[in-house]
């Protein structure tokens, strides 16, 4: 299910993979100057990729290699090209094999052929790494309007994986409190 509003310029669209009429939990992703940011689950890849093709999108970033991202991405790679950080290209290409919730919600991601962002032309696009929800998270400052995937989350329920530690977990939130400390800089907007 996809649901597109507009918000200050930028389409936002809340997405969704529904079972027995409900939506298990809820996703975005955004469409702005042609580049769409992140893609969703592959569950809903079609219906991401009917979308794109009928907004005229020109080309994808992914902000990191989770499933929620990069649906539509697949869905779309031989049609428009996909960017993403360098550290996520191998994991995108071999995705590894998910729990079945995460089946069911989102979708077992299929290969991603991504090139490197920095092959891409992005002299309008800032490009930050914004390490913190995972190690290859990335965020995009377009204008005056930041794309941070999931560096920032809205507050209610927190997955953390088995593969993650506490020493883990604890270096994640450092990364995460540097990032969002940088992004608020840059952004003239704050937040």
């Amino acid at each position: 299910m996809l649901k597109p509003f507009e918000h200050e310029g930028v389409k936002c669209v809340k997405c969704g993979t529904e079972v027995d009429g409900k939506v298990l939990y809820w996703v975005h992703f955004y469409l702005f100057k042609g580049i769409l940011f992140d893609s969703v689950c592959p569950n809903i890849s079609n219906e991401v990729a009917e979308f794109a093709l009928q907004s005229n999108v020109k080309t994808i970033l992914v902000t990191h290699y989770h499933e929620d991202h990069i649906g539509g991405a697949i869905a779309l790679q031989r049609m428009v090209p996909v960017f993403a950080p360098r550290k996520s290209i191998d994991i995108l290409f071999n995705p590894p094999n998910i729990p079945e919730y995460l089946k069911t919600v989102w979708g077992q991601p299929a290969s991603l052929k991504a090139k490197p962002l920095d092959e891409i032309n992005l002299e309008d696009i800032k490009v930050m790494e914004t390490p913190g929800h995972t190690f290859d998270h990335t965020s995009f400052l377009v204008e005056d309007r930041v794309f941070a995937g999931d560096l920032i989350i809205r507050p209610g329920q927190m997955v953390i994986f088995l593969t993650f530690t506490f020493y883990n977990f604890r270096i994640n939130l450092k990364h995460k409190k540097g990032s969002l400390k940088w992004l608020c800089k840059k952004s003239k907007r704050g937040f």
